[in-house]
């Protein structure tokens, strides 16, 4: 099969069959409570397939064709809405879980990491092999919480390490998560707030939780944004043409753990707390 050296390359292959064209993927309307100031003003939604969708505890990712073993790369993204939305067509791995109100005395640690999992994540980059990447770290609340509202940082209860950075870098993490009410509902999700210059993790081993609710659990994703999607306008359908958007067509494929095997969804970060529901079309074409 042709190496995609141009715009007429990828177009032969779609017309080869070496491609694909998803005519849509409907993401369900979900809601959360927005965040604030201890929870860093960013509200984090997030949105998958709903042909088997149940939010927030069962998620189905947008669908790829089965058995791939070549690079799916992305050419062109389009997204639909009644509302004008700040979007990112993304992977969610699933990084592990969160007890936000567990009985034992604060401060605890409250994290259970994805079993069998070994980070760093890899991928090929600007051709080279097995380069870690960086992940936004996002809770996503799972059960409401209640009476009192969480508090949580990236570290131990001892006060060792809980995250590795963007550079590799073992870091306590001081900066709090504070949930922005005592009811915070499920579906809910938040960036996760880093050391001062830090970007981003490369995994996450440890969250404290210093103040707990009554009730409350979340799931910690990190996620890799793979292009963006933003409907600028209520009357507006956005198309965006990645065949010269960048240096390379980013891979559809999710990225590869160290070792395990690795839980992910491919689906749509929304900086925003609700939407009436989005369409999605993907046309990728085999490299």
């Amino acid at each position: 099969m042709p190496t995609l050296t141009g715009r007429d390359v990828i177009f032969t292959n779609m017309a080869s069959g070496l491609g694909m064209d998803t005519p849509t993927n409907t993401l369900s309307g979900v809601a959360g409570t927005a965040a604030a100031a201890g929870s860093g003003f960013l509200s984090a939604g997030l949105s998958t397939n709903t042909i088997g969708t149940t939010y927030p505890a069962t998620l189905v990712g947008i669908q790829l064709p089965p058995g791939l073993t070549a690079a799916l790369r992305l050419v062109l993204a389009q997204s639909a809405s009644n509302q004008a939305l700040p979007n990112f067509l993304a992977y969610f791995y699933n990084m592990g879980t969160v007890d936000l109100a567990n009985a034992a005395a604060t401060p605890y640690d409250g994290f259970t990491a994805d079993a069998g999992v070994t980070y760093p994540l890899l991928r090929t980059k600007y051709t080279a092999t097995s380069q870690a990447i960086t992940l936004i770290p996002m809770c996503y609340i799972t059960t409401d919480t209640a009476t009192t509202a969480p508090v949580f940082d990236l570290q131990t209860a001892a006060g060792a390490a809980g995250y590795v950075d963007q550079d590799g870098n073992s870091t306590v993490g001081t900066a709090t998560m504070t949930m922005p009410a005592a009811a915070t509902v499920a579906q809910s999700g938040y960036i996760i707030r880093l050391q001062p210059g830090d970007t981003g993790v490369r995994s996450i081993s440890a969250v404290r939780v210093t103040t707990k609710g009554t009730a409350g659990a979340a799931r910690i994703f990190g996620v890799e944004i793979l292009a963006g999607i933003t409907i600028p306008s209520t009357s507006w359908t956005q198309l965006d043409d990645l065949a010269f958007s960048g240096l390379a067509l980013p891979d559809l494929r999710p990225a590869t753990p160290t070792a395990g095997t690795l839980t992910s969804y491919l689906g749509v970060l929304r900086l925003n707390v609700t939407t009436s529901g989005q369409t999605i079309r993907l046309l990728a074409v085999l490299d």
